[in-house]
């Protein structure tokens, strides 16, 4: 049996949750004291779990339904509602599809697989709900596997889409990659970069550590090795020519160990496996 977990700010333990498939249970085992207390019980698989900032809640996804759980009372909240998967159904599980960020007022919520937003039939078509106490500012539309990511002081957020690129003679569209900002109000999107029409597989944004440089990732059709960019972010807006970037770097930026994709970020999706019989 597999569960889900996240390491919560220091000193504060790890949350886990089996993932049964009709009930989720959340634990919180604390290290220093080898003990375990479990938190509250909801409805539906637990497939993604993040920890606040400040430590003193953990988000979770389950049943359809994004809940807030107070670490010191246990009082749950149910705070949105979406269709899809969250959290798991791509790569390693990294990074988790509840991201909080970093003054803990806003969570953005990766929703992956949502046949019902998907125009024209296209199945892949997946979401970020950006929310803000409770309620939902904005959605960002993806196509594939999301990925966004908030700058270090929460203004912006980066993402990665898929976009279509219809042939000269428009008898059939070709697909490529961009990278996008927008505002955390979601306002001023803005494409930082697109390589062209069917030139990467895929693309990875990174923040530098004072928000100010974006850095790309970008795995090119055919090739065994990523390629590493960088593009300067204005105060005004303004985007910078892309530039070579070393891959240590940009990895520093990430933080932690160079498993799991390119780095470790605590209170980051997890998935493992244990036995059954430690249910």
């Amino acid at each position: 049996m597999s569960h889900v977990w996240a390491w919560g700010p220091a000193g504060t333990g790890v949350a886990y949750a089996y993932r049964y498939p009709d009930e989720g249970e959340l634990f919180v085992f604390d290290p220093s004291e080898e003990t375990r207390r479990s938190l509250t019980r909801v409805g539906g698989q637990i497939t993604a779990l993040s920890w606040s900032p400040d430590g003193n809640q953990v988000a979770l996804a389950a049943g359809g339904g994004l809940y807030l759980v107070d670490l010191g009372s246990g009082e749950r909240t149910r705070i949105a509602t979406y269709q899809g998967v969250v959290g798991e159904g791509w790569g390693s599980g990294w990074p988790a599809g509840i991201k909080w960020s970093p003054d803990g007022t806003r969570i953005a919520l990766v929703v992956g697989r949502d046949p019902t937003l998907a125009p024209q039939g296209l199945v892949d078509t997946s979401v970020v709900q950006v929310l803000d106490a409770g309620s939902e500012l904005f959605v960002l539309p993806f196509r594939g596997d999301p990925e966004a990511w908030w700058s270090p002081d929460g203004a912006q957020i980066a993402y990665a889409t898929n976009v279509q690129y219809r042939t000269e003679s428009g008898s059939w569209v070709m697909h490529g990659g961009q990278i996008w900002t927008v505002a955390s109000d979601g306002s001023n999107p803005t494409m930082v970069f697109d390589p062209g029409c069917c030139r990467a597989a895929s693309l990875r944004p990174t923040w530098s550590p004072d928000g100010s440089r974006l850095a790309i990732e970008i795995w090119r059709r055919g090739e065994s090795t990523p390629q590493w960019l960088v593009v300067d972010i204005g105060d005004n807006g303004d985007i910078g020519e892309p530039e070579a970037i070393d891959a240590l770097t940009v990895k520093s930026w990430r933080g932690g160990s160079f498993a799991a994709g390119g780095g470790w970020i605590p209170g980051h999706l997890g998935v493992t496996s244990v036995s059954a019989s430690s249910r």
